[in-house]
């Protein structure tokens, strides 16, 4: 979970962590998981998982394995992917101007599917993988809408919405930096005709400068450590 579910007014900017760094691809991520879907038995940082977009559909599986999961959904335009504490699979995905988050719901013991309206970016990202904090572990919905940054969080049931700020361009990287806090990176970009490259523009510079691209960063105050008593906040 977000520490008072607070942002932090002027970001500690440092490098994201695995897999939390990669190039951003829309219609392609790869992310941390356990063994098996639905078995955290050696909790959520054992392998890598490939969401992708084909055909249609929208198909997980372990990287170096077969398709284990298909949604079929028309014209996705951008597409994330976390796992949940039970390794449940939890997607977000946008169609047109609308993102739609897909997720196991512990009221209906079912999966739903919820529509966000007026939506030009959505990413999905775990605060916290380890062992250590399965307790205070959420996963993390974020999305643009109207020029503005907002997070929704599982242990919510995705139901309450909050501001972090003003934002333009798409959500690139979500998650914990070196440095232990949540990290989020937007960036102004422009889609070209292969919907797994995306090409950075300049924000005029608005926003912090890094290696020639140009980002807004966001982050939160350092995620709660509890080991043995020894917190780091």
């Amino acid at each position: 979970m977000i520490p008072n579910n607070t942002f932090m007014s002027i970001p500690k900017v440092s490098d994201f962590l695995p897999n939390n760094n990669l190039a951003h691809t829309p219609l392609t991520q790869i992310v941390r998981g356990g063994v098996d879907l639905g078995s955290s038995i050696y909790g959520r940082d054992y392998q890598n998982w490939v969401v992708f977009y084909e055909n249609s559909t929208i198909k997980v599986k372990k990287e170096t394995g077969a398709v284990e999961f298909s949604l079929e959904v028309a014209n996705v335009k951008y597409l994330s992917m976390a796992f949940d504490t039970a390794m449940r699979i939890t997607l977000a995905w946008i169609v047109d101007a609308d993102a739609y988050l897909y997720y196991y719901d512990t009221i209906s013991l079912s999966y739903i599917t919820v529509k966000h309206p007026n939506v030009t970016s959505s990413r999905l990202s775990l605060d916290k993988a380890d062992d250590w904090f399965e307790a205070a572990s959420d996963v993390i919905f974020l999305y643009i809408r109207n020029n503005v940054l907002y997070y929704r969080q599982q242990r919510e049931r995705y139901e309450v919405e909050r501001a972090i700020g003003p934002a333009i361009g798409i959500i690139t990287n979500a998650g914990l930096n070196i440095e232990n806090r949540f990290q989020i990176k937007v960036s102004e970009i422009t889609q070209v005709d292969d919907p797994n490259i995306i090409i950075p523009i300049s924000l005029l510079g608005k926003s912090t400068t890094v290696v020639g691209d140009t980002h807004v960063f966001f982050g939160s105050s350092k995620v709660p450590i509890d080991l043995l008593g020894k917190s780091n906040i």
